[in-house]
């Protein structure tokens, strides 16, 4: 014994430290799993049966309370009857004589009237009043086939009749099986029956109020308990009928008689164990409040025996399954050092497609810690360098756009303080204040705290400065219409957007006509997420060969007057704020104007 025990112990030391880790996971987790298994399989059974019942009884509990709810809906309408004036003054011991005058009396009219919206609640079908006389009696003569008050001898043979003729009793509930097959088919399946009496020539008859409904909302209400294939849930009265049932067939086969029932409710916490046709099967129960009713639900031995088989199974996958991922992660823990150099390099290789992604710190510093550790200094100081890099290029990029901005602002102020000049020079001193108020109005727009942006309503107040200060200059030539929507005005926009290119339809548009007049109108929408101005003239347009250039410093003139370079600027300050995407476009024919349009996102 020792010497197989030292040659098995060599063997053990002669495997590699994969084969050793992956052997010790292994034997860790299969034999706690199979001792746990063994120990299981024993209890599985009697685990899924009182799990099942209870599962059961909760069910029925749930459901208990909405049959009880029906039974007080039905209990409620008998009051309503009984409390009627008509009723209590005819169907009592001590009425009044019966007549057929009652009938056409106030009371009785009420009465009627009462029934009839009674009838039309969501459960209740018909009511009918039997009382013991002739159907030759004058009390029916006159009156349809659908009166309440019918003769005794519409119910006589009925099953409910005779229990009343055979025994005393308050009140019954009667299933269908009491009713009589013309009462089923035209008044319902289901009857709360009242003894009554009445007073006739002197001698008391006997009465029957009847309250006739539909087993359909009771029906409904049982099919919320959890019935399986093979399950059965039904209620049963004290005369052991049957109300309603979720499988007729198998509350017949499973019926159990309502004394057995009665006798284990005191003493079997609502549940009993039963054996039928060679088979057992578990009983779940509880009474209906305010009934002798008991609701039954039957779970035969098999359904137990199949859930405890899926439930072996499944445990049996989850063995398998920790068993599968232990031996994976023992596998993974055999070849950890590989691994780990794996890992090394193939984070190193991202950096070839340009990813800096720094590796875990290890925690342990062996050969292959320090060389992670190494590489996570190396990409924290090529990252800090990158983002140094990108952090000048932004800020080169706000100086050109504040570049481009700071060319256009000496452009318009040269030309002011030329049109400015111009009136000193014609001796105009109304006309000069005006253009000073309106110039200082302009550049408080222009010069505002954020240098940059502005909004869609100031570049039109700002643009329509500038054809003011141009019309005092040109005798109101010039027309500019403005039909921007409302949810356009308040929208961010950079700063001497629009006036350059109205500044560029007056001067090469408008004033280059023969006739020197011409308007401009300025008009928005939304697309998307963009939104778009869009400026038109009536100028003398754009020659064909020139349109492409215009956008470009191809179409910059040193010899003009300044307007191209200003159109260049705001199209190329607006794609260095938003993309290629965004910018000027322009659409003109030679000899009927130009169209300018703007487009930003919002």
């Amino acid at each position: 014994m020792r010497n197989r025990f030292t040659q098995v112990r060599k063997k053990l030391n002669t495997l590699s430290i994969g084969q050793k880790l992956t052997f010790i996971v292994v034997f860790v987790v299969l034999t706690p799993s199979l001792l746990l298994a063994f120990f299981f399989a024993g209890h599985v059974y009697d685990l899924t049966l009182t799990q099942t019942i209870q599962e059961k009884q909760r069910e029925i509990s749930r459901t208990e309370p909405k049959i009880s709810m029906e039974i007080n809906h039905i209990l409620d309408h008998a009051r309503l009857v009984k409390s009627q004036t008509f009723y209590r003054n005819v169907f009592s011991y001590s009425g009044e004589e019966f007549s057929p005058d009652l009938l056409q009396s106030e009371d009785a009219r009420d009465f009627y009237q009462t029934l009839s919206n009674m009838i039309r609640s969501r459960s209740l079908k018909h009511v009918r009043i039997y009382v013991d006389l002739p159907e030759t009696d004058a009390v029916f003569s006159s009156q349809t086939n659908g009166y309440p008050i019918q003769p005794m001898s519409r119910i006589r043979g009925s099953y409910w009749h005779g229990i009343f003729e055979g025994a005393h009793y308050n009140e019954l509930f009667a299933p269908a099986f009491y009713l009589s097959g013309r009462e089923v088919e035209e008044l319902g399946d289901l009857a709360y029956i009242l003894p009554a009496s009445c007073v006739r020539d002197g001698k008391h008859i006997r009465c029957y109020l009847v309250l006739y409904y539909s087993t359909d909302l009771l029906e409904s209400i049982l099919a919320n308990v959890s019935n399986e294939d093979g399950t059965v849930s039904y209620l049963i009265t004290d005369r052991d009928a049957t109300v309603t049932s979720t499988d007729s067939r198998l509350s017949g086969i499973y019926h159990f008689s309502y004394d057995d029932i009665y006798d284990y409710l005191f003493s079997s916490n609502n549940y009993m164990e039963k054996e039928i046709l060679g088979q057992t099967v578990y009983l779940s129960f509880k009474t209906i409040q305010r009934t002798s009713w008991f609701l039954i639900n039957v779970v035969p031995e098999s359904i137990i025996i199949r859930e405890t088989a899926k439930t072996i199974v499944r445990y049996a996958l989850i063995v398998a399954v920790i068993l599968t991922a232990s031996l994976f992660m023992a596998i993974r823990l055999s070849n950890s050092l590989a691994k780990r150099i794996s890992g090394v390099i193939k984070t190193m290789s991202k950096t070839r497609e340009g990813y800096l992604v720094p590796m875990e710190e290890p925690e342990v510093m062996d050969e292959i810690g320090n060389l992670i550790s190494t590489y996570n200094y190396m990409t924290g100081q090529q990252k800090e360098l990158t983002e140094n890099l990108k952090k000048t290029g932004d800020e080169l990029r706000i100086a050109e756009v504040n570049a481009l901005q700071a060319q256009i602002n000496p452009h318009f102020l040269y030309n002011t303080l030329d049109t400015i000049q111009w009136m000193a020079l014609a001796g105009k001193e109304a006309e000069i204040s005006t253009t000073v108020q309106k110039l200082s109005r302009f550049y408080k727009l222009t010069l505002g705290r954020d240098m940059t942006n502005t909004t869609v309503e100031k570049e039109i107040e700002h643009a329509s400065i500038y054809v003011d200060l141009q019309n005092l200059r040109f005798d109101d030539a010039v027309e500019f219409i403005v039909d921007i929507p409302d949810d356009l005005r308040p929208l961010p926009i950079p700063r001497l957007t629009l006036q350059p290119i109205v500044e560029n339809a007056i001067l090469h548009g408008i004033r280059e006509k023969d006739s020197k007049e011409g308007c401009i109108v300025v008009t928005g929408w939304m697309e998307g997420a963009d939104a778009c101005l869009l400026i038109s003239d009536d100028g003398v347009g754009i020659k064909e060969d020139f349109l492409p250039k215009i956008l470009s410093e191809e179409g910059i003139n040193p010899s003009s007057t300044g307007t191209n370079i200003a159109i260049y600027n705001v199209h190329h300050r607006l794609q260095l704020l938003y993309g290629p995407d965004y910018g000027l476009s322009y659409e003109s024919t030679e000899g009927q104007g130009t169209e300018v349009m703007i487009r930003f996102p919002v």
